[in-house]
């Protein structure tokens, strides 16, 4: 009866333990297939919701008026982005920091004090110690905002890099920013 279960112990338990690793490696790497698929197919349609609305805008000359960013208007733009992404309308009031090192960003300053950050590249800001880690980041593209999002943020970066002298105005195009709201620091300012 011992040598029953010997076999048992050393034979085949050990072959379903193996069969089970086989199987957990092989949904793991399913798993990973179509988290690359579903990325690379979410970049595709970006690109051409990016195509079509360049399209739109050289057709219809009004609508390129109703999406320009300029100086009366850019700080209502972020706003609007803010409540599209995050759903929470912050009340910009006015453009705290701009900067292009590490990355170009942007940080508007709410009236409860909260920063609202916009930037090309989430990890970069938050490596550098300028955003908190355990702050969460929204993605800002033509899905969760408006299909003119990306193009409104690139357009106020620009308008306030002139005004505020940033030494690399150059802006790559990407097809998302990012955004992470920031709660107000305790004690006054």
């Amino acid at each position: 009866m011992t040598e029953g279960y010997a076999v048992l112990w050393l034979g085949v338990l050990p072959g379903f333990l193996s069969l089970g690793l086989a199987i957990a490696w092989a949904a793991e790497r399913i798993h990973g297939a179509i988290r690359q698929t579903a990325g690379e197919r979410r970049e595709r349609m970006l690109r051409r919701l990016d195509l079509l609305a360049e399209r739109r805008l050289r057709q219809e000359p009004d609508l390129v008026r109703a999406v320009e960013v300029n100086t009366e208007n850019y700080l209502q733009r972020l706003e609007q982005i803010v409540l599209d992404v995050a759903g929470a309308t912050p009340g910009i009031d006015q453009v705290l920091r701009l900067g292009d090192r590490p990355c170009p960003h942007l940080v508007g300053l709410d009236y409860a004090f909260q920063e609202c950050v916009f930037a090309l590249d989430a990890r970069a800001l938050v490596t550098a110690g300028q955003v908190p880690r355990h702050i969460r980041w929204s993605r800002v593209d033509a899905f969760s905002a408006s299909p003119f999002a990306v193009r409104t943020l690139e357009g106020a970066y620009r308008l306030l890099a002139a005004r505020y002298g940033v030494s690399d105005a150059a802006l790559p195009h990407r097809s998302a920013w990012y955004l992470a709201v920031v709660p107000a620091k305790g004690g006054k300012r």
